[in-house]
Parts: C-alpha cells; sequence; structure tokens
C-alpha cells in the first residue's frame, strides 16, 4: 500500500514539495472503508449513551437557540474567558434540522471531519503522502476518547483545534510562498478567532511562531504586517469584553487552579500524554493490560522521542508542536486533576490530537512498522471504547431527565431551581418550556434567573438523597424549616420534586452576578 501512494520527496526548507502516482484501487477502497468506521462510530456515540449531554454542552445549544432570536454574546454565560464562535454553527443546525441533542452534536462531527482533512493537506508538507494519509486515519480512528471528544458540544474545544490547524496550514502555506498575502490574512484572523474562542489556541500559534523564528526567519517579514491586523480583527469580541468589563478572562476562582509549573509538567507525563497515547483509560484513567501499561507507555515515550528527532532534523511544525506540548499544558492552571488518577473526559488534553497523529505517521514507513502501528491504534482504540461504555450511565454527570420533565409539565411547574448539572440539561431538554437555574454554580442567563426568581411557586429539583456533589436536598430543608413552609416531596427515578407548600427562593449565588448579564 505505501508503494502504491508515495515516491521519494525532496524537500526543501523544511516543507515537503512530492509528487504521487495515483493511488490503486485497493488502497482507495481501504482509506474510504477506515473514513466510513470512523463517521459510523460517531453516529453510533451521537445516537447512544456516549453522545448524552451534559450541562455545559446544554449551555451551548440553549446559546444557540438565543442566537436565533437576536441575542449576541461574546462569551458564554457565566464564563468569561470561552467564546461564542462555536453557537453560530450550531444555531445554523438548528434552524435547518431542528433543535435536538443530534443537531447539537452534527456540527461538532463535521467540525472533526474537517480537522481530519486539515491534518492530511498539513502532512503532505512535512510526510509523504501515505505518511499524510496515515496521520489523517491517526487523528479520524484514534484514541477512542478523542473520537468521542470530537463529536461533543463541550463549548470551545473542537473549534480551537480546527482554528489551531488553520494557523498551521496556512502557515506550512507560507513557508512555502511567502508572498501568500491571503494566506498571512487568514492565519491572523483564525489565531484572533481562536483566542476569542480560547487561549488553548496557543497549542498551535505557539509552536507555529518557535518553527518560524528557527527555521524561516526570512518568511517572517513583510507578511506578518498583514497577519497581526487580522489577528486583532478575529480577536475584537474578546478585547472589546475585556476592555469593557476589565481582564477577567484571567481571574482564577477560589480553589480552582491546582499545584504550581511543575506539577502541571509531571501530570503531562503521569496522566495527560498516556491517556492522549490510549494508554491510559478515558474517565478512570486505568492503565490498558494493567501492569503492563506503564511498559508500554515508556515504549511509547521512545518512539515519540524517535519522530521529535526526525521530524526536526525535516523542519517539522509537528516535531517542533510536540516539543511544546508539555510547557504550554503545564501553565494551565486548571488543566490537572492532581487528587485523583481519574482523567475526566480528557478534554483538556484534545489538542494533543494532531500532534500525536503527525509523530505516529512519521514512524509509519516502511509497510512493516505502518501496520503494526496502525494494529497497536485499533486495539487501543477498541480497548478505549470498551472503558467508555463501561461508565456510560455516568456521560452526561446526571441520571437521565425524561420523568423528571414529563412530571413537572403534567403538574404544572415550569420554574424549577436545581444543581448546576440538572438546571441547563432540564431547560435544554425540555426545549425551554421548563426553565431551571442553578442553586449551586452560577448565575446562567439572567432572563432564566428572573423568571424563576420571580415565579410565585418555584420547585426544586434534588437527588434522592443528601449529600455528595450535587446535594441540594438539605439546604432546601433547612431553608424551608427557618421560613415555616412545609415541603412534598415527590420521588421520580433517581431524584425529588421538592414542592414548598409556600413561596421559597433559593439565596442568590454571589461574586459572579455581572457575568449572567454580560453580552
Amino acid at each position: 500500500m505505501a508503494d502504491t501512494l508515495e515516491v521519494p520527496a525532496s524537500r526543501t526548507g523544511g516543507v515537503t514539495a512530492s509528487r504521487s502516482r495515483r493511488p490503486t484501487t485497493v488502497a482507495v477502497v481501504i482509506v474510504v472503508a477506515l473514513l466510513a468506521v470512523g463517521l459510523g462510530v460517531r453516529l453510533w456515540i451521537m445516537t447512544g449513551k456516549l453522545g448524552t449531554i451534559d450541562s455545559d454542552e446544554a449551555i451551548t445549544g440553549l446559546m444557540a437557540r438565543h442566537l436565533l432570536d437576536g441575542e449576541l454574546r461574546a462569551f458564554m454565560w457565566r464564563l468569561s474567558y470561552q467564546g461564542t464562535i462555536v453557537t453560530w454553527p450550531v444555531a445554523a443546525s438548528f434552524w435547518l434540522f431542528g433543535s435536538s441533542r443530534f443537531t447539537l452534536e452534527l456540527p461538532f462531527l463535521l467540525m472533526s471531519a474537517g480537522a481530519t482533512f486539515m491534518i492530511w493537506r498539513i502532512g503532505l508538507r512535512f510526510l509523504r503522502p501515505f505518511q499524510a494519509v496515515f496521520a489523517a486515519l491517526a487523528f479520524w480512528l484514534w484514541p477512542a476518547i478523542y473520537v468521542w471528544v470530537g463529536v461533543k458540544p463541550l463549548l470551545f474545544y473542537v473549534p480551537t483545534l480546527v482554528l489551531g490547524l488553520v494557523v498551521v496550514l496556512c502557515a506550512a502555506r507560507v513557508a512555502e510562498r511567502p508572498g501568500r498575502i491571503a494566506d498571512w490574512c487568514v492565519m491572523g484572523l483564525a489565531a484572533g478567532a481562536g483566542w476569542w474562542t480560547s487561549p488553548n489556541v496557543m497549542y498551535f500559534a505557539i509552536p507555529v511562531g518557535v518553527w518560524f523564528l528557527a527555521f524561516h526567519r526570512r518568511a517572517i517579514l513583510p507578511g506578518a504586517l498583514y497577519a497581526v491586523p487580522c489577528a486583532v480583527l478575529g480577536a475584537l469580541p474578546w478585547i472589546w469584553n475585556q476592555a469593557t468589563y476589565g481582564l477577567t478572562a484571567f481571574e482564577l476562582k477560589e480553589g480552582q487552579a491546582q499545584g504550581g509549573y511543575l506539577d502541571h509538567l509531571g501530570y503531562f507525563f503521569t496522566h495527560a500524554l498516556p491517556t492522549a497515547l490510549g494508554i491510559r483509560a478515558p474517565i478512570t484513567g486505568d492503565w490498558a493490560l494493567e501492569s503492563l501499561g506503564p511498559v508500554l507507555y515508556v515504549g511509547a515515550l521512545g518512539l515519540l522521542a524517535l519522530a521529535v528527532f526526525l521530524g526536526s532534523r525535516e523542519r517539522s511544525v509537528a516535531a517542533i508542536g510536540l516539543v511544546c506540548l508539555p510547557i504550554v499544558f503545564a501553565f494551565n492552571p486548571v488543566a490537572s486533576n492532581l487528587t485523583t488518577d481519574a482523567v475526566g473526559n480528557g478534554r483538556y488534553f484534545y489538542f494533543f490530537a494532531p500532534f500525536l497523529a503527525f509523530a505516529v505517521a512519521r514512524l509509519a514507513r516502511p509497510v512493516a512498522p505502518a501496520l503494526v502501528l496502525a494494529v497497536a491504534m485499533a486495539a487501543s482504540s477498541v480497548w478505549g471504547f470498551a472503558r467508555l461504555y463501561d461508565v456510560r450511565d455516568s456521560i452526561g454527570v446526571v441520571r437521565p431527565l425524561d420523568r423528571v420533565i414529563e412530571r413537572l409539565e403534567r403538574d404544572g411547574h415550569h420554574e424549577v431551581f436545581a444543581s448546576f448539572w440538572v438546571s441547563s440539561r432540564l431547560t435544554f431538554e425540555s426545549d425551554e418550556r421548563i426553565v431551571a437555574v442553578a442553586t449551586d454554580l452560577g448565575p446562567s442567563f439572567q432572563g432564566f434567573e428572573d423568571r424563576v426568581r420571580d415565579s410565585m411557586r418555584p420547585v426544586y429539583v434534588t437527588n434522592r438523597e443528601e449529600g455528595g456533589l450535587f446535594d441540594a436536598l438539605g439546604p432546601v430543608r433547612a431553608n424551608a424549616r427557618a421560613a415555616g413552609i412545609e415541603l412534598e416531596e415527590i420521588p421520580v427515578g433517581n431524584y425529588l420534586i421538592v414542592v414548598p407548600q409556600g413561596r421559597l427562593v433559593a439565596p442568590p449565588i454571589t461574586g459572579e452576578a455581572n457575568l449572567a448579564t454580560r453580552p
């Protein structure tokens, strides 16, 4: 297969100039079949339990609905550092196909497909044609956690990765022909829009900057003079918001950060990287093959070091990116979970995926190593999806809300107080016929806050048992006793619908009120 997809390439200034013979029918069939497998897996996720959304993701859908009603905002509700660019394609999906969980996730599927295409196009400039295809398929199919994250509407992760890849692709193009003014402009615009979407675009912008300084200094000017104003243009919503409300994008809530730089650097190598390589399980962080997992990881580190060495000799931006990954990651004060082996949904490590795809592709030559890598990656993905499926009932953080919605509507209750991880899902999944706001994290959209708090008889949805992360039952009972109000507690599955016999409004959440009204 390798011989049918590539011919020896000449390398000039670190960028590959290559020609390939027409691929054979067998090779095309194999590639199309693998792309179809990746698509099928994503559709399986989107239509099954693994596609269950949580409240963070529900906010993406709610804000897209409000965008269709003309509401424009620079940042997501409650937040001062996550741009709303992704709400536009989601709003388009809702407008075309209606509002549902599937249409909420559909734009993320399309963005993941676009990222796969760009990885192939970038790979053609640093790898042989077969290896470029290998890199794209590696990203599309491996590891399981990133196939999954790639269709999850997790606020900014997928769009930030796509914008970052635009920066890398344009950089590779202008390194070939520095006079490409349009590429300089698109690169700057994508970098600026990426910064507005999330500062995590630095995973891509920093390696590109280092690569230019190391290998293509003469190409920087005058092209950068076009890129800089375009970057400012792309970042204008961020700049306007921060200038208006103060530089709150860099503020951390008390207790949000864990450890220091060296702690995060250590976490990168012990948890983040092996998870991104599919050697530690999604969510739980368990090692593959138990005690053999660390041994596999040490071998993988050796292969990555080889890929970096080979790539640096060929002046590859992907090799620079691999070197920069731990440095950039360790600066993120909230990306590490230092108190447990659980790695959550792995979203903080998602930006590693393109660079790791390029690394394994660099080692996929000749045919024998390529086959070994492909088999190992396939086994890793199958194992990863099995581990994800083991925890399928915890996807979405809280249990299904269908019965709760049905009972609330039947009893005529449309204004609700609940835990954050219940409230936004309850509002989205009921198509806003029921509006719920959080009692423990927030506030949310000010219109929701006003509607619930001005209601004559708001009700509460809580867990059936007191205690734990999402407990609201204890405080509700305490507030009711203090006000002399009796409560009717209606069990519905894992939940209680608590109906006060008088007006009982939850205390306001302090310290973040300005974020609820921020445009």
